[in-house]
């Protein structure tokens, strides 16, 4: 089983983006600026095939450079080699794995909303070995043909209700939220159930969701249904969003690890 040995408490890096604040209008005349937390932590249990693990989610802002507006997430991977190489000049890029857990899409005219997020994925792979992820609720992958050929793109594991095999681990992935089918990226409660538990049914070593569990005890926002099915299985290790938490990780009754990406950057060893 994977764990997580330890995440230091404080970011060894930040990068500035911008976001549309969060006022009553949200328009684009509130923006802000804000910083990523990049954490550095070490795992245990993970492939010799690895130097490290980069796991992101809900990197919705935009950054704006040499007079063009860019995703945050399509220049987030120039600052992580760079942070790699001044922190782990011995980690290889090559041998450094990605995990997105959704919400990559993000402009200034006003928060949210839907956009194509195929520049950050291939940013991601092009900086690194690999990108395995799920969708979030604002994200598209341009028309049908065009999903279906990204996913048959080499070193691109979008998950969507299904499991591969990378690297010698088990990777399973539910993207969107529970919700009303006839809007984006969302599907019925029970649906989305069944989904999650077919998956925690393969026993595979990482779920990524998007939306995550909820964990009362600790106050930390998700949905309770969504704990309840995975706790039904055994332990493995969750990775979400779309909720923030401001702690990084908590285990389920069923020792199941769940790490929170939510607005932030992991750069994890392996021991």
């Amino acid at each position: 089983m994977i764990t997580i040995e330890n995440i230091q408490d404080e970011p060894i890096d930040y990068f500035p983006y911008l976001n549309v604040g969060g006022g009553r209008k949200r328009m684009s005349s509130n923006i802000v600026r804000e910083l990523l937390p990049i954490y550095e932590g070490t795992l245990n249990g993970l492939p010799d095939s690895l130097d490290a693990l980069i796991i992101c989610s809900d990197l919705q802002g935009n950054v704006m450079e040499d007079d063009s507006i860019y995703l945050l997430g399509e220049v987030l991977p120039e600052k992580l080699l760079e942070t790699l190489q001044n922190h782990h000049p011995e980690i290889l890029p090559g041998r450094v794995g990605v995990f997105l857990c959704g919400d990559m899409y993000a402009n200034l005219q006003k928060r949210g909303g839907l956009g194509d997020v195929r520049t950050v994925w291939w940013s991601f792979r092009e900086a690194f070995a690999w990108v395995a992820g799920v969708a979030g609720n604002h994200d598209e992958f341009g028309d049908h043909q065009d999903k279906k050929n990204f996913k048959r793109e080499n070193g691109i594991y979008l998950l969507e209700n299904e499991s591969q095999e990378i690297d010698g681990m088990r990777v399973a992935g539910v993207g969107g939220i529970i919700g009303n089918p006839k809007k984006p990226n969302r599907t019925e409660k029970f649906d989305f159930l069944d989904m999650v538990e077919e998956r925690m049914e393969e026993n595979p070593e990482f779920l990524l969701l998007h939306e995550g569990p909820s964990v009362k005890e600790q106050n930390l926002m998700g949905n309770p249904d969504i704990r309840e099915a995975i706790e039904a299985f055994p332990a493995n290790f969750i990775c979400c969003g779309h909720s923030h938490w401001k702690v990084h990780s908590a285990t389920l009754s069923n020792n199941a690890t769940v790490l929170n990406a939510d607005a932030k950057a992991f750069i994890f060893k392996f021991k």
